[in-house]
């Protein structure tokens, strides 16, 4: 197996899974905008890139595992005890780090591509093939919504906002604001970039 292009699919899936992890903010905008293009069409469950991420690196570490033994034998894919996620496994994008960091001594293990290299490739390729991306949704105007209703939406997904905050940022100029009978409105997919702002400069 050739430790550079390894270390490089590597990254690729760690990507991949990150990409996963931001689709739990990125789908409840696409599902709404499907259920309003394809009336009688249900939208993807929102639990999907959970569970598909879960199974991949179950996946993974399987294989990590079985690598692990014949190359680092006394390591551990788990987080030690002065982790806050101590005694749990490595989540995917730390599995792929560790994997990286192995990619030596893992060229070096005769059936490494036919086994983690192969995983690698794979789940690279299913996660490419199985994201949806913005062209494939019919495009339709997003509609302006009261304060209660974002929040709603925010709340399945387990993030909580105030009416304040949204007037808030409105007035701050971080999201757009509309009216309807008097009251602002506003545009999830804009609350949902904010937030993801936030988040990055966390």
């Amino acid at each position: 197996m050739d430790e550079f292009e390894f270390r490089n699919d590597v990254q690729k899936l760690k990507r991949g899974y990150l990409e996963l992890d931001q689709l739990k903010y990125q789908k409840i905008v696409r599902s709404e905008r499907i259920m309003k293009s394809a009336p009688g069409s249900q939208a993807p469950a929102q639990s999907w890139p959970m569970h598909t991420k879960i199974d991949l690196v179950r996946d993974l570490h399987e294989v990590a595992a079985d690598a692990r033994n014949n190359i680092a034998p006394h390591e551990s894919l788990a987080y030690p005890k002065n982790h806050p996620e101590a005694g749990n496994l490595f989540s995917g994008p730390d599995l792929c780090d560790w994997l990286y960091l192995k990619a030596n001594p893992l060229s070096e293990w005769p059936i490494a591509d036919e086994t983690v290299g192969e995983t690698v490739r794979s789940q690279i390729t299913f996660i490419a093939r199985n994201i949806p991306h913005e062209e494939d949704i019919p495009q339709r105007q997003e509609p302006w919504q009261l304060a209660p209703v974002i929040i709603q939406k925010l709340e399945k997904v387990g993030v909580t906002i105030t009416p304040e905050q949204l007037r808030q940022w409105g007035t701050r100029g971080h999201i757009q604001v509309g009216k309807r009978a008097g009251k602002n409105t506003y545009r999830l997919s804009h609350v949902l970039r904010h937030l993801k702002g936030k988040e990055d400069e966390e």
